[in-house]
């Protein structure tokens, strides 16, 4: 490839001068040319040349070459020397000539771009960036042709030897058409070209779906920096302020114009090879050097070429032109060669502006971006995404990762604005048939809304379990009081603790604290819904829950905001407030988006298409029936044919369940059996959790293969740690989907066991089972099991009346919870395992959670009943009973009681040798020995605490015992000496543990201070 550079300046008023070089700017040549031979074309051009009709096009192009070409025929000349190869004219025109249709440069045989063989292309060149010698590319090309090798400028104007990438062409692509800005773009017909394109050439492709630049910049700082080839930008483009603005989107949709720079900052600086800017989207009214400014500041800023449409274009079919370009590049064409054959395209179907694509270089254009696709070792483009992640805790709901997110553009931006502080509505309800992409939408949003911490149910909601998960999430010991305070409603509660967190947000926004919530309620048809005359309602437990938590938002004007995500419509007041957006089927290009990443719909995908356009057919734009269907199409258990032609025959209001239906009437019963003792497990197990299950099964892990290859059972990644469990296999996890329920409930024996009758034998020995299956896979032989997961080991203990795994578990969580000042969950689970087993241990940490909910005499109540069921043999059990009846009994006045309670646990602890239990009791002694009056046996009872802790090494411990001893000293005996040591002791120690406790101490050494100040001055 050759390329003559030109610069053309006026050289007064009748003048112009041209300098032209091959080589090096300092070999050029200069030529005067006359000014009246194109005034004329200039006056068009800046009138109406682009409205001009295709036939006056060669008489525009023949004028404007026999000008540059002279008398002489030098440019003639040159091309001549070149025949044979492609020739890039690198323009550079001052003023008004810029204006001109160069690409229309016409030798009065052809367009100088439909040479055929060897094109001419003339490109907008902006000499202040650079150039590179003619001589440096010819040579770059040669070695590019031997070894894959081609040159670039840098930033000093040197040749730089880069390797072509030897891969398919990757292209980013984002499409942008703000809500407020008319007439509204038809984005969907680009996409569906572009996604068309990658079936003739391989092109990797990746959609920025948002139109959003801060979208973007995410999107481009989760790659390398030099991994895409192009960044094609479709919008319109605009004047603001006197400067061309991209017209992007905010996150909500509304109009956001960009400069060159803040597209600049988007990509992070890394430019890709080429930029398109699809000009053909030019706002109308729009002045015309809109684009072909915003293409110079790009340059400036560090692009290395720009393609764009240099004025408004009308015509549709040059949307298509983009797919011509990127098809030819992709084939491992050059830049120049590839722009040729888009214009010739575009010349051959007749689009009358095809000479409007304007390409702007800083210097050189781009050699070929990647290498021919029949290259040895050539990378193939990678596959779309279909990572998938879990949208809760418990990994019950898989959703697509954000590169897997195909769609829903104009729902996001609106639900979006139903989210944002400003709103006057506190959130959004989906609703929509199941598989339809409720849960996946509401995921999206919650990545969109990055300043909200998300936190989120599945299924039936109460206010225990909402009062739980807000105390486990806010770590401020105060909000976790107001929350548990069962004795305030739970509005009343809400709204303080909304105030509250406000308030820290005010004061500190990077506090975790005083974030805002984003409160998600995912399949809530499941448990919070009921039958009422006139259709479904809310529960009243479920209404609870909502009401309160609408009306402190509200009543607040607290940030947090709500999603509910069902599949059925329902009756509920507060639905007033919400976004209510009822989620249809994919359609267009996002459905097109969505099947194409599926691996029975590629180009290479050897089902048939029949079969393939059936499947569409059926999913009919529903995400998880299209990708159930491409696991059946791939999977070699079933005769697909059979089962489309059987779904296909049945039309169904809801095809998800139809299918479902038709797949289990075609399996073995075992694998039914396995998958309705599966249903056992509300979180996803181990396989061998289901395989201990059906020990009568013959080969048990065949059925639950097939099972999943044909998407009766999910399949997903361990969820506590990279490290596997025992039995773990490397497929992870397996879970039952719940749709699955009604179509396997059935009476009768189940192996050997009776199991869906509660209460009945059977049904308790299979839950047993099943409790001691999970207790020994995720406690005996793997690794401390998540919270979710004893909740699980527990639920089945409890229905199987387990009652050592049960209290085990309970026991454990309760202990766990209590550092977390998790109280109210702490509460409920106590009380749940009560209700099957009487066990001291319940007894005595249900007591102790009810003492910190500020219930004594229930406290009271529970810890006498631990001590009645508390044998003599666990001493140690019982004397820490007796030491918190004891605590209780004094803060009740029953001093004597309390006391007694003391000295019998402080007599226990001694035979048991429990040294600290002993500190802790000796302390408590004498804090009501104190109250009573009798100083010197307190004062002995806190050395001998004080000494005890001081042999164990409790540090944290001794600072309440030495603050205590000083106080006496102090203020029962006057020895202000002794006082002061203990308590400067107490103050470094509470200090050192960042303890609100050391104001006090503080105070008490100045009041000491104080006091002996006083008594020096009156002697």
């Amino acid at each position: 490839m050759q390329t003559l550079y030109m610069n053309l300046d006026l050289a007064g008023q009748d003048e112009i001068e041209l300098r032209y070089y091959l080589e090096s700017p300092h070999q050029s040549q200069t030529r005067i040319l006359p000014v009246n031979e194109i005034a004329e074309l200039m006056k068009l051009a800046e009138r109406k040349y682009y409205t001009a009709k295709p036939k006056d096009y060669a008489n525009t192009g023949r004028k404007l070459y026999r000008w540059l070409d002279g008398s002489d025929r030098w440019l003639s000349s040159v091309l001549a020397r070149f025949r044979g190869e492609t020739v890039v004219l690198a323009i550079a025109p001052a003023g008004k000539m810029a204006h001109l249709p160069w690409e229309m440069l016409h030798d009065a045989n052809s367009f100088l771009v439909k040479r055929l063989g060897a094109p001419v292309v003339p490109v907008r060149w902006v000499p202040e960036v650079g150039a590179i010698p003619s001589s440096v590319l010819q040579e770059a090309a040669l070695r590019a042709t031997v070894s894959q090798f081609s040159y670039f400028e840098n930033g000093f104007g040197i040749a730089e030897n880069t390797q072509v990438p030897n891969r398919d062409l990757r292209v980013l692509f984002m499409a942008s058409s703000p809500l407020n800005v008319l007439p509204v773009l038809d984005l969907e017909t680009e996409e569906r070209l572009f996604l068309g394109a990658i079936k003739a050439q391989p092109l990797g492709l990746r959609i920025e779906d948002s139109g959003c630049l801060n979208e973007l910049a995410d999107l481009v700082e989760s790659y390398d920096g030099d991994y895409f080839d192009i960044l094609h930008l479709t919008g319109y483009v605009s004047w603001k302020d006197g400067q061309s603005r991209f017209l992007t989107e905010t996150e909500t949709g509304e109009s956001s114009p960009a400069s060159a720079e803040d597209i600049a900052e988007a990509l992070l600086f890394y430019w890709p090879p080429l930029i398109f800017l699809s000009g053909c989207r030019t706002r109308p009214g729009t002045e015309d050097t809109a684009v072909p400014l915003m293409a110079k500041n790009l340059l400036h800023l560090g692009a290395t070429a720009v393609l764009g449409w240099g004025r408004p274009v009308e015509e549709p079919k040059a949307i298509a032109a983009p797919t011509i370009l990127y098809s030819s590049l992709s084939a491992g064409e050059e830049v120049a060669e590839a722009l040729a054959m888009t214009y010739r395209w575009l010349i051959e179907k007749e689009v009358k502006d095809w000479h409007l694509l304007r390409l702007y270089v800083a210097g050189a254009v781009p050699c070929a971006l990647v290498t021919r696709p029949k290259t040895p070792r050539r990378k193939p483009a990678p596959l779309p995404s279909k990572a998938t992640r879990f949208l809760d805790s418990k990994g019950l709901v898989k959703v697509p990762c954000p590169s897997a997110f195909v769609g829903r553009r104009r729902s996001l931006e609106r639900c979006l604005n139903s989210l944002q502080p400003f709103s006057e509505e506190v959130g959004a309800i989906f609703l929509g048939m199941a598989g339809i992409g409720k849960s996946s939408l509401a995921a999206r949003l919650c990545d969109r809304c990055h300043d909200r911490l998300p936190l989120v149910w599945v299924g039936e909601i109460d206010e225990a379990g909402l009062i739980s998960r807000l105390v486990a999430t806010w770590d401020n010991p105060e909000i976790r009081q107001v929350l548990q305070n069962r004795s305030e409603p739970l509005s009343s509660r809400l709204k303080q603790a909304f105030r509250y967190t406000e308030e820290l947000h005010t004061t500190d926004p990077s506090s975790k604290t005083g974030k805002s919530w984003l409160f998600l309620f995912d399949g809530f048809e499941k448990g919070n819904l009921e039958q009422q005359d006139e259709g479904l309602a809310i529960t009243p437990k479920a209404a609870a829950v909502l009401d309160a938590l609408v009306g402190a938002i509200r009543d607040t004007g607290a940030f947090h905001r709500i999603m509910i995500t069902c599949q059925h419509d329902f009756d509920w007041w507060g639905r007033m407030y919400f976004k209510l957006e009822r989620l249809e089927p994919l359609q267009g290009a996002d459905w097109q988006k969505k099947w194409t990443r599926l691996a029975s719909f590629r180009p290479s995908s050897r089902v048939q298409l029949k079969l393939q356009q059936e499947a569409k057919t059926f999913a009919d734009g529903n995400p998880r029936l299209i990708e159930w269907l491409d696991k059946l199409l791939q999977s070699q258990y079933l005769d697909a044919c059979k089962i489309m032609d059987k779904v296909a025959s049945n039309k169904s209001e809801f095809p998800i369940y139809r299918l479902a239906e038709e797949l289990l009437f075609l399996q073995a019963p075992e694998l039914r059996e396995i998958l309705a003792l599966g249903l056992l497990y509300e979180l996803p197990v181990p396989q061998d959790a289901i395989v201990a299950l059906a020990p009568h099964i013959p080969n048990p892990e065949s059925y639950l293969r097939r099972a999943v290859a044909v998407g009766l059972l999910e399949n997903s990644e361990p969820l506590a740690s990279k490290t596997s469990h025992a039995g773990e296999t490397k497929e992870g996890l397996l879970w039952v989907p719940r749709m699955l329920t009604p179509l396997l409930e059935f009476s009768g024996t189940i192996g050997e066991y009776l199991w869906t009758t509660p209460g009945s034998e059977g049904y308790e020995a299979l839950h047993r089972k099943a409790a001691r299956i999970l207790h020994n896979l995720w406690y005996e032989h793997g690794d401390v099991p998540t919270e979710e997961q004893q909740l699980e080991i527990h639920r089945l203990a409890l229905r199987g009346k387990s009652f050592n795994i049960a209290v085990k578990i309970a026991e454990n969580l309760v202990n766990r919870w209590k550092h977390q000042g998790r109280f109210f969950q702490a509460v409920e689970i106590c009380q749940a395992t009560l209700e099957v087993v009487d066990d001291r241990r319940i007894f005595h940490r249900l007591a102790a959670s009810l003492k910190q909910l500020g219930d004594f005499e229930g406290a009271r109540n529970y810890y006498q009943k631990a001590l009645a069921f508390c044998p003599d043999e666990d001493a140690k059990e019982k004397a820490s009973i007796l030491h918190n009846l004891a605590v209780i009994k004094a803060s009740q006045g029953q001093i004597m009681g309390a006391i007694r309670l003391y000295e019998k646990s402080l007599l226990l602890k001694e035979d048991i040798g429990n040294i600290q239990g002993k500190a802790a009791t000796l302390h408590q002694l004498a804090t009501l020995k104190a109250g009573m009056g009798d100083v010197d046996e307190a004062i002995e009872l806190y050395e001998q605490s004080l000494a005890l802790k001081d042999r164990m090494g409790n540090v944290s411990g001794k600072a309440p015992t030495l603050a205590m001893l000083g106080q006496l000293l102090a203020e029962r005996r006057e020895d202000f000496e002794t006082a002061l040591v203990y308590l400067q002791e107490s103050l470094k120690i509470l200090n050192k543990l960042r303890s609100p406790e050391a104001v006090k101490v503080q105070e008490m050494i100045a009041k000491i201070h104080s006091s002996t100040s006083s008594a020096k001055t009156r002697v």
